[in-house]
């Protein structure tokens, strides 16, 4: 699940029999962020990774631009968790029509903060740049859902 680290709410969009699908809810004027955790698989090679982010957006008229950031620290066994050690890549994506999901093109590369193991937990963040000038959606944007792309260098994890 995703954890609200620094203001998002959250809400839901409705969707008709099929009930609610949950959202964190990205300022337009302030940068927010939230975070989520995946224990990577041994497969992993632990090298970049890339993303996509998958989201929405409430009506609106004109200006539809949004860009997300996308990043990552990995941390193994008795490693501290108080640094910020997070690095990423941004991604901006275009919407336009109310309640419909939009899928981001995929982030540049993303070298996690902190030397990467087998079976680390990758902590990632995931932000609105809302004060870039490509960002020019004026109402809040959806964070729906992030998918991680990885390179294996094996083809088992047992």
């Amino acid at each position: 699940g995703m954890g609200i680290t620094s203001g998002p709410s959250t809400g839901a969009v409705s969707l008709s029999g099929a009930g609610d699908l949950p959202y964190l809810a990205f300022d337009p004027t302030s940068i927010e962020r939230s975070n989520f955790s995946v224990a990577m698989p041994k497969s992993w090679d632990e090298g970049d990774l890339t993303a996509k982010v998958y989201w929405a957006h409430p009506a609106t008229t004109t200006n539809f631009g949004v860009v997300w950031a996308v990043q990552a620290a990995a941390f193994g066994d008795d490693d501290t968790l108080n640094v910020d050690v997070y690095i990423g890549a941004d991604v901006t994506d275009t919407g336009g029509t109310t309640s419909d999901l939009y899928i981001s093109p995929e982030t540049g590369p993303i070298n996690p903060g902190n030397a990467q193991a087998e079976g680390d937990l990758l902590v990632c963040r995931v932000l609105r740049q809302a004060t870039s000038g490509s960002d020019t959606l004026a109402v809040d944007a959806y964070l729906i859902g992030v998918m991680l792309f990885y390179t294996t260098n094996t083809n088992t994890d047992n």
